[in-house]
């Protein structure tokens, strides 16, 4: 993904809410589980690229309230994420499903998401997020690694999602923001 295509405005239909993380009502569970998320990150150059997350979690860590979210390192999105201090972890509303999922489904490698989605990227505080929105969790990085397959103590995880992939990266953010619509 470009530079192109950005609205930098903080206050995109005035329908912005900032809130206090230890507020949000749903479940944290259901949040990943059951919702559709995108992870978004950005190069020092300033192109940007996503992706659909599916795992993660939210919760506290070292005295902080943190995402972590768990992005497989064949996916483009990767190298922005290993690069950029800050992500997003965006939610969106059902109405969204077609899109979130194409772009589980399609690298920003290889087609243009934002060309091909009704998805409007926008800067909200320094990060990237998307128009419309449910809720988004800027986040900055405090923690990256990978599993290591020797640690994953259960063989079925290894067979069923680890062959012949590599192990998903961690990313470990502490949430710096929180914002719903």
């Amino acid at each position: 993904m470009g530079k192109n295509n950005l609205v930098n405005d903080n206050k995109i239909n005035g329908t912005n809410k900032r809130i206090d993380p230890l507020l949000v009502k749903d479940n944290v569970i259901n949040e990943f589980k059951n919702n559709l998320a995108l992870v978004t990150a950005r190069k020092k150059d300033g192109s940007f690229n996503f992706c659909t997350v599916a795992w993660g979690s939210i919760g506290e860590l070292w005295s902080k309230n943190v995402v972590t979210i768990y992005i497989k390192p064949i996916r483009h999105t990767s190298i922005f994420l290993n690069e950029d201090q800050y992500f997003s972890v965006t939610f969106m509303p059902n109405s969204y499903q077609k899109d979130v999922l194409y772009c589980g489904s399609h690298s920003g490698k290889d087609v243009n998401k934002i060309e091909n989605t009704l998805l409007k990227p926008i800067i909200l505080n320094d990060a990237i997020t998307f128009e419309n929105y449910r809720r988004v969790y800027i986040c900055k990085k405090i923690y990256q690694d990978q599993f290591k397959l020797n640690n994953i103590l259960d063989n079925g995880i290894i067979k069923k999602y680890y062959q012949p992939e590599q192990p998903h990266n961690i990313y470990i953010g502490e949430i710096i923001e929180v914002y719903e619509q």
